[in-house]
């Protein structure tokens, strides 16, 4: 079982990695500005997994692991930026200094966890390997974490959703909420097998997340790229490709 999941951790970390890629030869559109600091903080967490894996240095284990927790509230903070900016809204000031002041207390409780283990109860001189961390009990304030980071995540799910609910009549719109249906139930499984069935040393719930910003950049970008390419007039075609070229017929009319 081990094996099989260093093997799904290796993959997951390589899609982590195609979305940074892709969007990063984008043009600067405002719609996908989000989307790209959500996938860059998921890759972030991949290289901040991949360090605790590696490394056989103690504290940086430590808080290669700790500085995951304020990620992860961001990475649910990014996913609704991303849900507003799909659905053409934006974001209220509110909102934003809500999530920005409770990222701010979570990385200072991350990082101060060595004075107090509100987080993990743990300290960086018990760090022998990334196994110890998975095998030490939460601190209080984990599951106040968790219930801040799933209610921002739940928030994007419901945004999104009555939003899909206006335009279901629409094809496009119907396989964009088939995607979405897909990735929360990825998200429900991984975590309730991590929670009921079995402790691993592998984090499923960054496999969930990464899966599911994955399947939200196909929805956000692939899927919606396709859609302006359909049914969008040539402004709007050329505002939205990655690569500025047109091939035109000896009667210069546009062929691809």
């Amino acid at each position: 079982m081990n094996t099989i999941l260093e093997l799904l951790l290796l993959g997951v970390g390589f899609v982590s990695f195609i979305p940074v890629m892709q969007l990063f030869r984008t043009t600067k559109d405002m719609k996908y500005r989000c989307l790209k600091f959500l996938v860059n903080a998921t890759f972030a967490w991949t290289l901040l997994i991949f360090i605790e894996r590696f490394s056989a240095n103690g504290n940086i284990i430590y808080y290669a692991h700790l500085i995951g927790y304020p990620l992860k509230f961001l990475m649910a903070s990014f996913m609704l930026c991303t849900v507003y900016n799909y659905i053409e809204k934006r974001m209220p000031k509110w909102v934003i200094v809500v999530l920005g002041v409770v990222f701010s207390l979570e990385y200072a409780v991350a990082i101060t966890n060595a004075q107090h283990q509100y987080i993990l109860e743990l300290l960086p001189s018990q760090v022998t390997s990334f196994n110890t961390l998975y095998s030490a009990s939460n601190g209080p304030l984990f599951i106040v974490h968790l219930i801040l980071t799933y209610s921002v995540l739940l928030l994007s799910i419901v945004f999104l959703t009555l939003y899909l609910r206006k335009k279901h009549n629409i094809r496009h719109y119907k396989s964009v909420s088939r995607t979405m249906a897909y990735s929360v139930l990825v998200v429900l499984i991984f975590n309730a097998l991590q929670v009921t069935v079995f402790k691993s040393d592998i984090d499923l719930t960054y496999v969930s997340l990464v899966i599911a910003t994955f399947m939200l950049y196909q929805v956000i970008y692939r899927k919606d790229m396709i859609f302006n390419l359909k049914t969008s007039g040539r402004g709007e075609i050329l505002s939205n490709m990655r690569e500025m070229y047109i091939l035109t017929g000896h009667d210069r009319r546009v062929v691809e």
